[in-house]
């Protein structure tokens, strides 16, 4: 019923899947009423939210039943041997959600550019095709955390969200359990 009633964002992949809805559950915490549930053990509900994150497991394919208006798949690898039969299973599995692409390549729809380690954590830019959507710090480091950060920008960006907030959220994020 939560997922009817709010923009539902679900955050699936063999790896990050706790850190990406945790960055994202702060992220639009801040802005937002956000309900969450991750994978660390917490979760909020918040009545009248306008957004609910969750993690999404992909064995046998359990996050396609769930129909977010959002999935962030954050990588893709051969996992739960017991179910998919090769990578080429379980990217078919992933790709029956993909809208939008984001990464670091050229063809990404989202992409993260100019990508700089500081003393603080990370800068980069941040393009959806050609348009660019703006420039960000974070407190991490290490292109997962970038990658991580420009889901949750894309999300955002998306539901239309002001990217000065998104920006001001990203530098207080502290990590999950």
């Amino acid at each position: 019923q939560i997922i009817e009633e709010t923009t539902s964002i679900g955050v699936a992949g063999a790896h990050g899947k706790t850190s990406t809805s945790g960055l994202l559950a702060h992220v639009l915490s801040g802005v937002s009423p956000t309900s969450y549930l991750v994978g660390d053990g917490s979760g909020k509900g918040t009545p009248n939210a306008r957004f609910f994150v969750f993690e999404a497991d992909e064995y046998r394919r359990h996050f396609v039943a769930y129909h977010p208006d959002y999935a962030i798949m954050t990588n893709i690898d051969f996992d739960h041997p017991d179910y998919f039969t090769d990578i080429d299973d379980v990217r078919d599995a992933f790709e029956t959600l993909a809208m939008h692409y984001y990464g670091t390549k050229s063809d990404d729809d989202f992409r993260a550019e100019n990508i700089k380690r500081t003393t603080k954590g990370s800068n980069f830019d941040v393009y959806f095709h050609d348009e660019f959507i703006g420039n960000y710090d974070i407190p991490m480091f290490g292109e997962h955390n970038v990658l991580n950060s420009l889901a949750v920008i894309a999300v955002s960006y998306m539901e239309k969200v002001d990217q000065q907030e998104i920006a001001k959220e990203l530098l207080t994020f502290k990590g999950v359990k």
